[in-house]
């Protein structure tokens, strides 16, 4: 397998073992495992035909260790960066009194100055697909910048969602959930939103009078 096949491999299986095993048609188990030779036959049916020889190298070869194998070898997860509730098994610990981040030269003032957009700052949210999902779905499937943010979403990780069809972008701000429901009258959903809610009184009267 070649170094492009790899890579192209690995982030699927990111993908889905991290955040959207549905995409697969996969389900995991409490502890984020999934049958090897189930995870193969997804893959082929996905048109992302892997043989078992072709999984064990990517497993292998992960310079960030992302993925591992059960003991006896029949099933996989990824050890880490779930947008999924998992449970992975792993103690609590104390973090030393230094850490270390690696990062390109280029980033470094901005980093020394705080703003760093690659720095985790603290009260960072983990993304909770649940959160956002109830936040959509009292809104027709809609929600802004802002409450995707508070669900731990940012715009780049909404942008892999939009990439991988998951996530609408109608009009700058805001984004619909596909998954959701279609609500009745939702065509007013957006501009409403767009508004920070602002225009609820105008919203309810446009629906008044198309019920009239």
């Amino acid at each position: 397998m070649d170094e492009k096949r790899r890579t192209a491999v690995s982030k699927f299986l990111s993908y889905v073992l991290r955040h959207e095993p549905a995409a697969a048609g996969i389900a995991l188990d409490a502890g984020g495992w999934v049958a090897v030779d189930v995870l193969l036959e997804a893959c082929a049916q996905h048109g992302r035909r892997l043989s078992r020889a072709d999984l064990d190298e990517v497993v292998a070869t992960s310079p960030k260790q992302r993925f591992a194998l059960s003991d006896d070898g029949q099933r996989i997860r990824a050890n880490q960066g779930h947008s999924i509730a998992v449970d992975l098994g792993y103690e609590p610990a104390e973090p030393p009194d230094v850490l270390f981040h690696g990062t390109v030269a280029r980033l470094l003032p901005s980093i020394r100055e705080g703003y760093g957009s690659c720095v985790t700052t603290p009260g960072s949210k983990e993304p909770d697909w649940d959160r956002l999902f109830e936040t959509a779905a009292g809104q027709s499937g809609y929600v802004t910048t802002k409450q995707a943010a508070e669900a731990g979403y940012s715009t780049h990780l909404l942008r892999k969602h939009i990439h991988a069809g998951h996530v609408t972008r109608p009009q700058r701000g805001i984004y619909r959930l596909v998954r959701s429901p279609v609500g009745e009258h939702e065509e007013l959903v957006p501009a409403w939103l767009w508004s920070e809610q602002a225009g609820v009184l105008s919203g309810l009267a446009i629906l008044a009078r198309q019920l009239r």
